[in-house]
C-alpha cells in the first residue's frame, strides 16, 4: 500500500507516537535492508532492549540464530509478493530471543508499506510463553489424571521433577500413615517405609527414573505406622521424559498405591518372608560390616598416605640444602683427611632421599617415571632394609644372574613391590624359614593357555617363601584391591593389587604359584629394554662432565636455605643469577625490565602462586621464554587437563649438581619451550 502525505503531519505523528506508546505488543519497522528503524515501548518490554541500544541494528539481533537465515528469505520473499500483510509462523512455531539471550514463543504478522521510493516492513510481534506454559500446564493435568486412573486411582500421587513439586492425595497419605498437614517430601516417604524394605525401594526408583528405561515402577512393600503396625502397600507408577538421547531426563511421575495388607497376613508367607528377610539382613550386615572395615582401612591409608607424601617433601627441601653443601664442601676440601666422612655423610643424604621416593610412592603422591635400570643394582640396594624388615628368623639368599638385560621400570615402584612381596612372606612365616629372591633372563614363547606373559624377552624376578601357602580359592583372589587373609588391622589387602597394577602398567607379567604347607612363589616378568645395551651405559651417558654457561637465571625458591644453595651452585657454574623469593617477587622483578635467560621455580610455594603458575604468566608475555621447574612432591608433576605442561619435565629434588648442571643446561638450549 502506499501512504499519502496527512494535511496536518505533527498531529499524526503524536497520533502515531501515542499508539505505539500503549500497544503491549512489540511493533518493529525495518527498512528494505532489514535495519531497525522504529522499535515501541511494548517491543523494549518483551526483548529487554531500550530503543536507543537497537536502533539501527539488523533484525537478526531479535531473532535465534537457527531462525536468521529462513526469516531473512522470508522477507524477502514477501517484499516481493503482492500481499500487503502476512501471519507470519503459519508453517512452523517462531521465536524471539531477548537481550538475555532467552529465546521465547511468539506470534507474529508482518505488512509492508510504500513510503517514497522507499520500502518499509512493520512487525507486530506477541510473546506467547505464558500462554505456552498454560497450555504446556494443561496437558500436564491431563496426563497426571490418566497415568493416575491407569494406576488404580486409590492412593493418588505425583512428582514433577523439573519443579520438585510433589502431590499427595488424602487417601494416599491415610495409606501410608501421614497426617493431612505432613510434609510431602521423598524423604518423609522413605522414613514411613520399613528399613528392610528401602534398598529396593531405592533400586526400583532408580530404574523407573533411569532414562534408558521405559518409566515402570511396580513394588509391593512395608510401612511402619505411627503406632508400630506394618502395613502392605501396592505402588504402581509411571514416569513420563522429556528430551533425546544423551538430553533424555525424568519430567513427571504419577502413580497409585493401595493397601494389600490382607492378602499379606497368612502364616506361611509371613513365615517365608521373615526367614528369607533375615537370611537376606544377615548378608547384608556382614557385607556391611566388610564395607566398612575396608572403607576405615583406606581412609586410614589415605590420612597416613597425605602425612607420608608431606613429610617426604619437606625432607626433600633439607635434602637438596645437604647434599648440595656437602658437595661443595667435597670440592674445596680436595685431598683432606676429612673428606671421607663427607662422602659417608653424602651417602647417608642419597640414603635418605632414596628413602623419601619410596615414601612418597606409598602415599601414591609420584606418577610411574620409567627409566632404564639394572634389577639387580635395586635387589642389592635393598638387601638391608629387607633384612631388617623380615627379622632374623627368616633366612634370605639372592641369586642375580650377571648378564641380566635392563629393564625400564620404574624403580621406586619396583622397590615398593619387592618390599610388599618380602612383608608378605614374612607373615606367611610367623615361625621362620626361608625367603629367596632370584633373577634371571627369559624369553617366553606362546602360551595356548592365554595365561602367560606375550611372547617376548623378559627380566624375570622370583619371590620364593616356605610359608603356609595359600588354597586356590584365595589364589584366585589376591590381587584383588582389599582382599585379605591377615586378621583385621594387621593387612590392607593392597600390597598385591598394587604390584598388579604396577607390573600391567609396565607392559610386564605377575603369576603367582601356592600350595598350602610348602610356601608361596611370585613370579614377576618385565619386558627387557631393547633399545639400551645395559643400565650401565645408560648411566655412563648421563654422567657428562659438567656443562656450565654465561646466561642469566632467575630463580624463584621459598626456601631461604635452598635458594641461596642453588646460586651458589649456578654462581660456580658461570651463570649470572637473579633471585626471588616469591612468585608474585619473580614477576615484579620481569616487569621491572629485569631479563633472564631461565627461569628456574620451585612447584611448591606459599602465597596462592605456584610455579606452574609462574611460568603459565611468564609464557603469556614471552611464549619463547625458556622455563625449568623442580619439586620435592613429584605429584605436582602435571597439573590436570593442562596441555601447556603435558610434555614438561620437573628436576626431582634433593638434586645434585652434575643434575642441576644438565637440566639447566637443557632447558637453555632447547629453541623454546613448548
Amino acid at each position: 500500500m502506499t501512504l499519502t502525505q496527512p494535511d496536518n503531519p505533527h498531529r499524526q505523528a503524536q497520533l502515531l507516537a501515542g499508539i505505539l506508546a500503549i500497544a503491549a505488543d512489540a511493533i518493529i519497522s525495518i527498512d528494505e535492508h532489514h535495519t531497525i528503524t522504529l522499535f515501541n515501548n511494548g517491543a523494549e518490554h518483551i526483548f529487554g532492549y531500550t530503543s536507543a541500544e537497537i536502533l539501527g541494528r539488523p533484525l537478526d539481533v531479535l531473532l535465534p540464530e537457527r531462525f536468521r537465515s529462513h526469516h531473512g528469505q522470508h522477507v524477502r520473499d514477501f517484499g516481493k509478493s503482492a500481499v500487503a500483510a502476512r501471519q507470519m509462523g503459519e508453517r512452523q512455531e517462531i521465536f524471539g530471543r531477548r537481550k538475555s539471550g532467552e529465546d521465547f514463543p511468539a506470534e507474529a504478522s508482518i505488512s509492508k508499506l510504500q513510503i517514497g521510493p522507499s520500502r518499509n516492513f512493520t512487525v507486530v510481534l506477541r510473546d506467547v510463553s505464558k500462554r505456552k506454559a498454560d497450555e504446556a500446564a494443561l496437558r500436564q493435568s491431563e496426563e497426571r489424571l490418566q497415568l493416575a486412573v491407569a494406576a488404580g486411582q486409590i492412593g493418588l500421587f505425583e512428582h514433577d521433577h523439573l519443579t520438585g513439586q510433589i502431590y499427595w492425595s488424602a487417601m494416599f497419605r491415610e495409606i501410608i500413615g501421614l497426617g493431612e498437614h505432613e510434609p510431602a517430601t521423598p524423604a518423609r516417604y522413605v522414613a514411613t517405609c520399613h528399613p528392610d524394605d528401602r534398598e529396593p525401594i531405592a533400586a526400583g526408583i532408580a530404574q523407573a527414573l533411569n532414562p534408558r528405561g521405559d518409566g515402570a515402577y511396580a513394588m509391593e512393600h512395608r510401612v511402619v505406622l505411627a503406632d508400630g503396625t506394618i502395613r502392605w502397600v501396592a505402588v504402581t507408577s509411571r514416569t513420563s521424559f522429556i528430551g533425546d538421547g544423551a538430553g533424555r531426563r525424568p519430567a513427571r511421575t504419577s502413580g497409585a498405591s493401595r493397601d494389600v495388607t490382607e492378602r499379606h497376613l497368612t502364616v506361611e508367607k509371613l513365615e517365608s518372608r521373615v526367614a528369607q528377610r533375615t537370611r537376606a539382613l544377615k548378608e547384608e550386615i556382614e557385607r556391611r560390616e566388610q564395607a566398612q572395615a575396608a572403607l576405615v582401612q583406606a581412609q586410614r591409608m589415605e590420612a597416613l598416605g597425605k602425612l607420608t607424601g608431606g613429610i617426604a617433601h619437606d625432607s626433600n627441601n633439607l635434602l637438596t640444602v645437604i647434599l648440595g653443601n656437602l658437595e661443595m664442601m667435597e670440592d674445596e676440601l680436595h685431598d683432606h683427611p676429612a673428606l671421607k666422612y663427607l662422602r659417608r655423610a653424602e651417602e647417608g643424604a642419597k640414603m635418605g632421599a632414596r628413602l623419601n621416593q619410596r615414601l612418597l610412592t606409598f602415599a601414591r603422591r609420584r606418577k610411574l617415571e620409567a627409566k632404564v635400570i639394572n634389577v639387580n643394582d635395586h635387589v642389592l640396594s635393598m638387601s638391608e632394609l629387607l633384612r631388617r624388615t623380615i627379622g632374623e628368623g627368616i633366612d634370605l639368599t639372592t641369586t642375580l644372574a650377571h648378564d641380566l638385560w635392563p629393564a625400564r621400570i620404574d624403580a621406586s615402584e619396583f622397590e615398593n613391590a619387592i618390599l610388599n612381596l618380602a612383608i608378605n612372606a614374612r607373615d606367611a612365616m610367623p615361625g621362620g624359614g626361608s625367603l629367596r629372591i632370584e633373577t634371571q633372563n627369559s624369553v617366553v614363547g606362546p602360551d595356548r593357555s592365554g595365561d602367560g606373559p606375550v611372547p617376548g624377552d623378559y627380566i624375570k624376578l622370583s619371590v620364593s617363601d616356605t610359608g603356609v601357602g595359600m588354597p586356590l580359592e584365595v589364589i584366585s583372589r589376591v590381587f584383588e584391591p582389599f582382599f585379605t587373609t591377615k586378621e583385621q588391622g594387621k593387612g590392607t589387602g593392597l600390597g598385591l593389587s598394587m604390584l598388579y597394577g604396577f607390573v600391567k602398567q609396565s607392559a610386564g607379567h605377575v603369576a603367582i604359584s601356592s600350595e598350602v604347607g610348602r610356601g608361596t612363589s611370585v613370579d614377576v616378568y618385565l619386558p627387557r629394554e631393547a633399545s639400551h645395551a645395559s643400565a650401565t651405559q645408560a648411566r655412563a651417558k648421563q654422567d657428562d662432565a659438567l656443562r656450565g654457561g654465561n646466561e642469566t637465571i632467575l630463580i624463584v625458591e621459598d626456601n631461604p636455605q635452598v635458594r641461596t644453595l642453588t646460586v651458589a651452585r649456578l654462581k660456580r657454574l658461570g651463570y649470572r643469577v637473579l633471585e626471588a623469593e616469591s612468585g608474585p617477587r619473580a614477576l615484579a622483578i620481569l616487569n621491572a625490565g629485569g631479563s633472564a635467560d631461565l627461569v628456574f621455580s620451585d612447584v611448591v610455594m606459599p602465597g596462592g602462586m605456584t610455579g606452574f603458575d609462574v611460568a603459565r604468566t611468564v609464557l603469556e608475555r614471552s611464549p619463547h621464554q625458556r622455563i625449568l621447574l623442580t619439586s620435592g612432591f613429584a605429584e605436582d608433576a602435571v597439573p590436570a587437563n593442562d596441555a601447556t605442561f603435558a610434555a614438561h619435565k620437573i628436576l626431582r629434588k634433593p638434586y645434585s649438581l652434575p643434575e642441576l648442571a644438565r637440566a639447566v643446561r637443557e632447558a637453555l638450549d632447547e629453541c623454546g619451550n613448548r
